[in-house]
């Protein structure tokens, strides 16, 4: 696992779109997500003016090439709703490219990310389309909170670095955010 760089543009932005179109992610065009990619690498961060959060992107080579990609940011809900820790990163997007899937690159990649960010809790939102994602995850020990009010689909899961994922659960049922 490495930084991308801003030479990573292309095969991140068709790691993504590809996947964006399969349902996976909140479909964008091509050049508003070759833009946001640009930033994130360039600039570190992600958001809307004022509250911006830092943004790291990484790529996974494999077989001596360009096999994945992942966005990691900080989690702009405790900024606005402190119900989770403060010390949680959001695993915002994870991709691997069509020709290198099934072999095991998206469990080593994310394993590499959760060593990463090994003082950090993690959570991620896998949209319905992504359930073989989410069956990673919690192969990876993410525990899965429950389902998002607004996007019924999209599956809420929390790596618990400190046993906090039960009052998290409890404290997102009782705001209405989870089903």
């Amino acid at each position: 696992m490495r930084p991308a760089t801003l030479n990573d543009i292309d095969n991140i932005v068709n790691a993504f779109a590809h996947d964006m179109r399969n349902g996976h992610f909140h479909e964008t065009d091509l050049e508003s997500l070759r833009k946001a990619i640009r930033s994130y690498i360039a600039e570190g961060k992600s958001g809307p003016a004022g509250r911006e959060v830092p943004t790291f992107v990484y790529v996974y080579d494999a077989e001596g090439a360009f096999a994945a990609c992942a966005v990691v940011r900080d989690l702009y809900r405790p900024k606005v709703d402190p119900v989770y820790p403060e010390n949680t990163k959001e695993l915002w997007m994870l991709s691997v490219i069509q020709g290198k899937r099934g072999k095991g690159y998206g469990t080593e990649f994310t394993r590499e990310l959760i060593r990463q960010y090994s003082d950090y809790h993690l959570v991620a939102c896998c949209k319905q389309a992504s359930k073989r994602m989410a069956g990673i995850l919690q192969t990876l020990r993410f525990v899965v909170i429950g389902k998002l009010r607004g996007s019924p689909g999209d599956t809420l899961l929390f790596f618990d670095i400190s046993r906090v994922a039960v009052d998290l659960k409890k404290r997102l049922l009782e705001l209405g955010s989870i089903v």
